[in-house]
């Protein structure tokens, strides 16, 4: 019930972050249906651990970053300290959401720098709150850990789960198309290459459903399409102009992304290249996907929004098929 109320919540901040972009309602509504339906966050829903939580919070922190910049009062600074501390202390891999914290305070710095002055030192102060409150949130149990126990340990995978002695180029640099071509699902043992990885447990998780083989290959091929043409467009966002929503969202994009690399560097184990590690991505995805192709010419637009809508449709089905 617990993880089922915390995909909820997340689909709410989802909402609100979303309302916050200046783009028609139409493509709003295409970005809400998307993500209300993929089935990560149904698979989420059903998880037994803190993963589900998690995403909840990082949401959060999106949304209340946002409105800290739009208004830096010191309500809106105590909300986020008090959300950001929630999320380090569920998992401390939810630090990594310090790097677009971190961004948003420097823009707001420099705005103030140029504008103002005299609010130098009043936003100094609410940082130095803001760090006080996040850290004492976040680290106390870490910290508790290490005065009583003396150090934290960290159980090893199973042996064989192990896949540190497949080669980087078969790990990172190629795509296993075969394992594709094969089976729409993650193979345990057997699967080694993080991109077939990301691509089948994005949407299968690490199950077997035994859906109909059309409807998988078909749920895989589009999720791959968008996966491949998202990535385009966030690339395409980098070199072009921006606004701070759209930077928190690339750069929770991009922490994401090195942190997960660097997991699975640390962790060669096929359980590390689990979906569930980088599931804020899937937000700026749509998002920026959306966002661009909304700019684009009619024919692009009107090709990417019908693959969104046929995935949306194949996530909506979903929970109908399984057996």
């Amino acid at each position: 019930v617990l993880t089922v109320i915390f995909s909820s919540i997340t689909m709410i901040y989802a909402y609100k972050i979303v309302d916050k972009i200046k783009i028609s309602n139409i493509y709003k509504l295409l970005i809400n249906a998307f993500m209300i339906f993929y089935p990560t966050f149904i698979i989420l829903s059903g998880s037994i651990n803190n993963d589900c939580l998690l995403v909840m919070l990082e949401f959060a922190i999106i949304y209340y970053l946002i409105n800290w910049y739009e208004n830096s009062n010191w309500f809106n600074t105590i909300i986020l300290a008090i959300v950001t501390g929630l999320c380090v202390m569920t998992k401390l891999n939810g630090a990594i959401m310090a790097v677009p914290i971190l961004y948003v305070f420097i823009r707001k710095f420099i705005d103030i720098f140029k504008c103002d002055k005299d609010k130098l030192t009043s936003m100094f102060k609410k940082i130095l709150v803001f760090g006080v409150i996040s850290l004492t949130i976040g680290l106390w149990f870490q910290v508790r850990g290490y005065i009583l126990f003396d150090k934290a340990e960290v159980p090893e995978p199973a042996n064989f789960t192990y896949i540190g002695d497949y080669t980087n180029r078969q790990r990172f640099i190629s795509l296993d198309y075969k394992s594709l071509l094969k089976n729409p699902y993650t193979e345990i043992p057997g699967e080694y290459n993080i991109y077939t990885y990301l691509i089948k447990s994005s949407i299968f998780g690490e199950y077997d459903f035994k859906f109909n083989s059309i409807y998988a290959y078909m749920f895989l091929l589009t999720n791959f399409v968008l996966i491949v043409v998202s990535t385009i467009y966030i690339i395409k966002y980098i070199f072009s102009k921006k606004n701070i929503i759209l930077d928190v969202l690339l750069l929770t994009w991009l922490i994401n992304i090195i942190s997960f690399y660097v997991f699975n560097i640390k962790y060669p184990y096929f359980c590390s290249m689990d979906y569930r590690y980088i599931v804020p991505t899937v937000l700026t995805g749509i998002v920026l996907l959306v966002y661009e192709t909304s700019k684009s010419n009619k024919f692009i637009n009107m090709c990417i929004n019908s693959t969104i809508c046929i995935f949306t449709v194949l996530s909506f089905l979903f929970t109908f098929f399984i057996k």
